[in-house]
């Protein structure tokens, strides 16, 4: 088992670089999550970046005991919360998408807080790997078929080929502009970014082109070091970050299952009483919208009787896939990440990159439902402990069924005490009060079986969630942690 640590991300090269900062400069999980952070904008350029909106990381800190929340969300602009906000159609691509990008400075505040490791070296292998280039492989070619890209010039020519048509697998992909403004952010910290010319350079275009991000709400932005929420759920304590993220409806769906011994795993019977637990989180989630006082509320002591007695409750759904990615790191001294960042509800967000800078723009603005609203999130990077000592950290992308997919993990860890890898490879299903969604290796007679009980049964297909669900599993020992890492195989995740 390496003793160094691990690090499980959706793109191997992102994984090798975040893991050079354990063996090569005896860093920490937390060093090595954020130099995986950034590499994973250059690899995987159509889920997270520099551009995008933010994320959150929950981060376990073994010699002080304490788990800690870095929440970088984002804001939405002065200049849209000054005036009349446009339905969701109109800002979910192009300049008016873009929200302020929280994923500097959030990287930032993890470093300044937690991290051992120079703040260069962390970003040098990202600038590395857009000098040389990649190579395309078939989650990205997928990636550049997202219908929306194609309108925006300087987007076309960053990932593009020279008749303007989507790069392949196999092609190679250079990014210089981005190299350049990796190195300047390397060299002079997020200042740059939030404060000076990379920063201008951003509003200019954003403004030049009808979008409302101004250099006040860069030069204001600040991320937040936050306390987590947490429950007990049968013997293991699992954390996650407050408020406006996923975290506060995977809790309340397990804290309804707490005291259920569950049916044979992805039986028909089990998977009826998680998805009724999950109805039920759902339609709480829709009416709180992450309200702290309400969140604590339905984190309290639940159980799942009377629901066992009922049906599905239905409600309405939500939307129907996701592009975020995340990170698992672990290291020797049993630090934990969950980190989860984004773009936002599409493939490379708004679709905009800035020209000269390499930078893709999220679309964050698509997430705020009105004026006074935080942006309401699926983000849930997890971390468990069991015992006091470190049990997992996992997480992934996948929109509305980021909280399902991390929900069911657990229970295949805890319940019913599968390894990481069998838990990342199980049957997803996924239930928010409309279909019960089931990949199709379910038998024919279980889901007859849920028909019959009332559940309208549609295929969870990969493109729903796409996206690597990532996570590391802590067994502790006299000599110290041992290490099982897992990528879900559906996908071209890697770990190291």
């Amino acid at each position: 088992m390496p003793e160094q640590g691990l690090v499980s991300a959706a793109h191997p090269l992102a994984a090798k670089a975040g893991k050079t900062m354990l063996t090569d400069h005896h860093g920490n999980a937390i060093d090595a999550a954020i130099a995986t952070a950034f590499a994973l904008g250059v690899v995987d350029p159509g889920n997270s970046g520099i551009g995008g909106y933010g994320g959150m990381a929950v981060i376990y800190l073994a010699e002080e005991k304490k788990v800690q929340v870095v929440d970088f969300n984002t804001k939405l602009p002065l200049m849209a919360a000054a005036g009349n906000l446009e339905p969701p159609a109109q800002r979910k691509t192009g300049y008016k998408a873009i929200s302020v990008p929280g994923v500097v400075s959030g990287l930032h505040m993890m470093h300044k807080h937690f991290g051992s490791v120079d703040w260069k070296n962390l970003i040098s292998p990202s600038i590395k790997l857009a000098k040389e280039g990649i190579t395309i492989n078939q989650t990205l070619e997928e990636m550049l078929r997202e219908p929306h890209i194609k309108n925006f010039p300087h987007t076309v020519h960053e990932f593009f080929d020279q008749n303007q048509k989507p790069l392949k697998k196999g092609d190679r992909l250079t990014r210089p502009d981005l190299a350049n403004t990796l190195e300047a952010i390397s060299l002079h910290g997020p200042h740059i970014f939030y404060e000076g010319q990379i920063g201008q350079t951003i509003v200019d275009d954003i403004q030049n082109n009808g979008g409302y991000l101004s250099m006040e709400d860069l030069t204001s932005y600040r991320p937040a070091l936050k306390e987590p929420i947490n429950i007990h759920y049968k013997g293991y304590d699992i954390f996650g970050p407050p408020d406006y993220s996923g975290s506060f409806t995977m809790m309340q769906t397990l804290m309804l299952l707490k005291d259920a011994e569950l049916p044979p795993n992805r039986s028909s019977p089990m998977i009826h009483t998680v998805a009724k637990a999950m109805g039920r989180a759902w339609k709480d989630r829709r009416q709180v919208r992450g309200d702290k006082k309400s969140v604590l509320h339905l984190l309290k002591e639940n159980t799942m009787n009377p629901l066992l007695e009922s049906g599905p409750i239905h409600s309405k759904p939500t939307d129907q896939q996701g592009h975020t990615t995340h990170v698992s790191t672990a290291d020797s001294k049993g630090n934990l990440v969950a980190l989860t960042l984004t773009h936002g509800p599409l493939w490379f967000g708004s679709g905009i990159t800035i020209p000269g800078t390499g930078i893709v723009m999220n679309n964050g603005m698509v997430l705020f439902r009105s004026k006074g609203h935080e942006a309401l999130t699926n983000l849930t990077p997890t971390i468990v402990l069991h015992e006091d000592n470190p049990f997992l950290t996992i997480g992934t992308p996948g929109a509305t069924k980021i909280i399902t997919l991390v929900t069911t993990s657990l229970i295949d860890l805890i319940d019913f005490q599968v390894s990481i890898k069998e838990a990342l490879s199980q049957t997803r299903f996924h239930f928010e009060g409309d279909c019960l969604y089931i990949e199709d290796d379910i038998p024919a007679y279980a889901r007859m079986e849920l028909e019959t009980i009332g559940y309208r049964v549609k295929p969870l297909k990969r493109s729903d969630y796409y996206g690597p669900a990532t996570g590391i599993k802590v067994t502790k020992t006299e000599n110290g942690y041992l290490f099982e890492s897992a990528v879900d195989p559906r996908f071209e995740g890697g770990y190291y």
